[in-house]
């Protein structure tokens, strides 16, 4: 069951995720090392760090309409509500070539393992293996200017995944009172 913390396991998630791909290839280690990597704003972010900054949260439209699932001694839980999660991951090096490199080896790790699964995280191993999709999203040119205008930044290069789906379930429980029997009546019968 997935409550309010599904956000903050998402994005720590993939830091894991990208920190470990980094920490593993001594090349790209030494260019930047796990502990650069960090969930914050491209805004406040210092020379040689790689920002994973959450920027959007929408509904996920394809499992809108999901029926409500059961709760606990016959009650009725609405359905989960599905996010999906968007992220802008920038590197922040002088040096273009360094932020190529950084940018290819996130492909490489996002392309290699696409998914997080939220039980490896911090080892709960009574959490369910939920997992969510990383899919690379091309983000237009137009919207990821909005993004860094609101940031108050000149463009940067950054690379945009989406974290899909995060479910977040709802802790609204209702009885549901079964029909125990139903009655048809009719109408008066219109005069011929």
């Amino acid at each position: 069951m997935s409550n309010f913390l599904i956000l903050s396991d998402v994005g720590d998630s993939l830091l894991q995720a990208l920190r470990g791909g980094f920490e593993a290839d001594p090349a790209t280690n030494e260019i930047l090392p796990p502990k650069k990597i960090a969930l914050q704003s491209p805004h406040g972010s210092m020379e040689g760090q790689l920002s994973v900054f959450l920027y959007r949260i929408i509904e996920d439209a394809q499992t809108k309409n999901q029926p409500p699932g059961y709760g606990n001694g016959g009650k009725v839980r609405k359905a989960p509500l599905a996010l999906e999660l968007h992220y802008m991951i920038t590197p922040h090096f002088k040096n273009q070539g360094t932020s190529h490199t950084v940018l290819g080896k996130v492909c490489s790790i996002l392309y290699d393992a696409p998914f997080l699964y939220l039980s490896d995280l911090r080892g709960r191993e009574d959490a369910p293996r939920e997992e969510v999709r990383l899919v690379l999203n091309s983000v237009p040119l137009d919207e990821l200017a909005r993004v860094w205008e609101a940031l108050q930044e000149s463009y940067q290069l950054s690379i945009c995944y989406i974290a899909r789906v995060a479910v977040l379930d709802s802790s609204d429980e209702r009885y549901l009172t079964p029909v125990l029997n139903k009655r048809a009546e009719y109408g008066e019968p219109i005069p011929a």
